[in-house]
């Protein structure tokens, strides 16, 4: 595997969840139970904004940008919030991310069109709990979103041995522990893409029994779009170009290629076929986790 084709990532996608720490109930509360100002009792946590649908639909949206983010690249051993990628996948990628960020733009546009009445609204619906200073200006609501897409090359072990200042056997010693680190998520790349690529799979397989056996009454279009999906992602999630989930992602790719929901329910010869090919599929990814 070749380490440097590779390149890393970290999403900054942070979201406003329009709570507060209302010290006065808090004390109100404790007051009322006869416990002391000074006892960590826990505090009380108001919804200042609890109905409102533009608010809602950007958290969703920024949420779900995180899941296109955790489909797009794979993970960099322990490091938290960072991830990687293929470079022959980063235009394609920011793109894609470019095209994830212009998106938010207008839920926050609409946001802003009701922030003003949904804070007076609320004046009236919290009573005595309505507290003006919880509710910030728009430009410092607007502030506390955001979507930004950080990338950098990966750490080369090549690189320490021209730190000159740093003693020889201390460069050796960071090197060593970087190639051990790179080795680590090779193998942790390989795991990770295979129990993806599981996952909907086995659920395929299972819930297309249980429908055929009368324990479910519906199948959902995801059924066959989570196959699909982790079919398409699983490429991308094979950082360490493993042949075997290269395979299996094809297949995975090959059960459902023009299947529909449809196809699913209608008829029963097709289903049980697909029920059989899915368990079979998930039989083979499953022999190649511990």
């Amino acid at each position: 595997m070749e380490l440097t084709s590779l390149l890393m990532y970290s999403l900054y996608a942070p979201t406003w969840t329009a709570r507060k720490l209302d010290k006065k109930v808090t004390q109100q509360a404790k007051a009322a139970n006869d416990v002391k100002d000074n006892v960590d009792a826990g505090n009380f946590n108001k919804l200042i904004l609890p109905d409102c649908d533009e608010l809602k639909a950007v958290a969703s949206y920024i949420g779900a940008t995180r899941q296109w983010f955790y489909l797009h690249t794979a993970p960099w051993g322990e490091a938290r919030g960072v991830r990687v990628g293929k470079a022959e996948n980063h235009m394609d990628l920011m793109v894609a991310f470019g095209d994830r960020k212009a998106g938010l733009v207008p839920l926050l546009d609409a946001f802003e069109a009701v922030y003003d009445s949904k804070v007076a609204a609320m004046e009236y619906e919290l009573n005595g709990m309505f507290n003006a200073e919880d509710y910030p200006s728009w430009s410092v609501v607007r502030g506390k979103f955001d979507l930004t897409l950080s990338v950098q090359p990966l750490p080369n072990a090549n690189d320490v041995r021209v730190l000159t200042e740093i003693p020889q056997h201390v460069r050796d010693e960071i090197e060593a522990s970087l190639k051990a680190e790179q080795a680590n998520v090779y193998a942790a790349s390989v795991k990770h893409a295979f129990t993806e690529l599981l996952k909907p799979v086995a659920h395929m397989a299972k819930q297309l029994k249980a429908y055929h056996e009368g324990e479910t009454k519906k199948i959902y279009a995801s059924l066959v779009d989570n196959v699909r999906e982790m079919g398409e992602a699983a490429d991308r999630l094979n950082i360490a170009r493993d042949p075997d989930i290269a395979a299996l992602a094809a297949e995975a790719l090959a059960l459902v290629d023009g299947m529909t929901q449809k196809d699913l329910k209608d008829s029963d010869g097709y289903r049980v076929e697909t029920c059989k090919k899915a368990e079979e599929l998930a039989a083979r990814i499953a022999k190649f986790l511990p």
